[in-house]
C-alpha cells in the first residue's frame, strides 16, 4: 500500500490564521519519517514556482 499526503502547504495563505516559514529540510524529514511515497503541494490558488517554492 502506498502512503500519500495530498495536502502540503509551502506558503501561508492570506486566509490562514497561523503563519509558518517553509523549510525543505523539515518537509524531507516528514516524508522520510512517515515513509510517504508521494505528496501534493496545495497552496489554495496561490501556487507559482517563483512565489511559493524554495
Amino acid at each position: 500500500m502506498k502512503k500519500i499526503d495530498l495536502h502540503i502547504h509551502t506558503k501561508t495563505s492570506p486566509l490562514d490564521e497561523n503563519t509558518f516559514e517553509f523549510n525543505i529540510d523539515i518537509l524531507k524529514k516528514y516524508v522520510c519519517d512517515l515513509s510517504i511515497d508521494a505528496i501534493a503541494i496545495t497552496n489554495h490558488n496561490l501556487f507559482g514556482i517563483k512565489r511559493n517554492l524554495l
